[in-house]
């Protein structure tokens, strides 16, 4: 199945600093991304069936409630900075969501506080240049990033 470009409307420009503490100028929005029709539906139709979803906070969680809707399944929120679960702790199979990553640190918190790995990571893009797994688990992303924003 073909990639898509981020959507342009969805790339802002400025002075940014991500919870990763990276700086860039340029800054992918997610948040906005699922707030489009066109682009949640393309991003639903990529993910796939899990018994449990559980997005990290907030374009993840709000990714993770989209797919529930989609496909009935149990739902977790992990916030960023690894101090809380909301919902039940995953068991047995289950994908881990976040919206645009730069580094993977929220994802590897994410698994740390769950104490599982997933069977499966999808986020909607990936900035990072090295595309190591994280934990083990290849990284999915739903849309590309250009060359030039990658950190």
């Amino acid at each position: 199945m073909e990639i898509l470009d981020f959507p342009e409307d969805c790339i802002e420009y400025g002075d940014f600093v991500f919870s990763s503490g990276i700086k860039s100028n340029v800054k992918y929005n997610g948040e906005k991304l699922v707030t489009k029709c066109d682009y949640l539906n393309y991003v639903l139709r990529r993910i796939q069936p899990s018994s449990h979803y559980v997005g990290v906070e907030k374009g993840g969680a709000y990714i993770a409630m989209a797919a529930r809707t989609r496909n009935p399944s149990r739902l977790s929120i992990a916030t960023k900075k690894e101090t809380e679960l909301f919902g039940e702790r995953p068991t047995g199979l289950w994908t881990l969501i976040d919206d645009v990553i730069t580094t993977g640190d929220s994802l590897r918190r994410a698994i740390k506080l769950i104490g599982d790995i997933p069977d499966r990571i999808i986020v909607l893009a990936d900035r990072r240049k090295e595309k190591e797994k994280i934990c083990g688990v290849e990284v999915t992303p739903l849309y590309k990033v250009k060359p030039s924003h990658l950190l």
